[in-house]
C-alpha cells in the first residue's frame, strides 16, 4: 500500500481518508476537519474541493496547512498516536462524522496499522493491510482490551480455578495449558 498514490516521495505523514457515500458529487469547500471538539473550525477544505460519488479523498495530517507539490491537501494539525478526537464537520458547524462514539477519542494507534470503519459492519476496527484511496479491507479486526486473571502469577501449594476476563464486549478468550 505504500507509498500512497500521488504521495510526495519520501514523506510519511498520517492521513485521513474520506469516502463520499452519496450518489452525487460533494463539494467539500467549507467543510472542516478537527482534532479538537472545542474548535470545530480548526482546518477548512479549500473552495473547489469536490469528491465524486463513491470516490475517496486522502488528506494528510501533517500540520503543514498547505497543499504539497503534488496538490495533496494537508491539515494544520497532526494526529496523535496516543489517540484523540477527530471529526469531519459540515459548513453549518455540525459534526458529520467523528471518532469515536459520542465524541470520544479514537484509541491509541500502532505504526503502519490503519484505523477506520469496517466496510460491512461500520464498526471502528484496525487494518493490518491499509487501503488508502480504495474500500477498506474486510479483514479489519477489533482490538481486544487487555485480559485480566483472577489470580496473580506465582507459586501456589493448592489448586484453584482461574477466571480470565476482558472489557471487550463479545470477545472470546481461548487458552491452552501446554
Amino acid at each position: 500500500w505504500y507509498p500512497i498514490a500521488n504521495q510526495v516521495p519520501g514523506t510519511t505523514e498520517d492521513w485521513i481518508e474520506i469516502l463520499n457515500t452519496g450518489t452525487t458529487t460533494l463539494d467539500l469547500g467549507g467543510w472542516r476537519l478537527t482534532d479538537n471538539p472545542g474548535d470545530l473550525a480548526k482546518w477548512t477544505f479549500p473552495p473547489g474541493t469536490n469528491l465524486g460519488a463513491g470516490q475517496f479523498l486522502i488528506v494528510y495530517a501533517s500540520g503543514d496547512n498547505a497543499p504539497d507539490v503534488n496538490g495533496n491537501l494537508h491539515t494544520n494539525f497532526k494526529l496523535s498516536a496516543g489517540g484523540e478526537y477527530l471529526a469531519l464537520v459540515r459548513p453549518s458547524g455540525t459534526v458529520a462524522s467523528e471518532f469515536g462514539p459520542g465524541g470520544s477519542a479514537y484509541p491509541p494507534q500502532d505504526d503502519d496499522v490503519s484505523y477506520g470503519l469496517h466496510p460491512s459492519s461500520g464498526e471502528s476496527v484496525y487494518f493490518t493491510s491499509p487501503t488508502p484511496g480504495s474500500a477498506n479491507d474486510p479483514g479489519g479486526v477489533l482490538l481486544v482490551s487487555d485480559t485480566k486473571f483472577s489470580h496473580n502469577r506465582g507459586y501456589y501449594t493448592s489448586p484453584f480455578d482461574v477466571t480470565i476476563t476482558t472489557d471487550t464486549v463479545g470477545a472470546t478468550i481461548r487458552y491452552t495449558t501446554d
